[in-house]
């Protein structure tokens, strides 16, 4: 039982980590994008 919700507990840290790393390389990417436009 104990180790079930062991499991659940890490997969849903897991894709709160997956989900957080995802969004931050987006707002980079975003970032560098409007640094080329902007010339810098």
């Amino acid at each position: 039982m104990f180790s079930a919700i062991n499991d659940m507990l890490l997969d849903m840290l897991a894709a709160v980590a997956r989900r957080d790393y995802e969004q931050r390389r987006e707002r980079q990417q975003q970032g560098i994008a409007r640094a080329k436009r902007e010339g810098k």
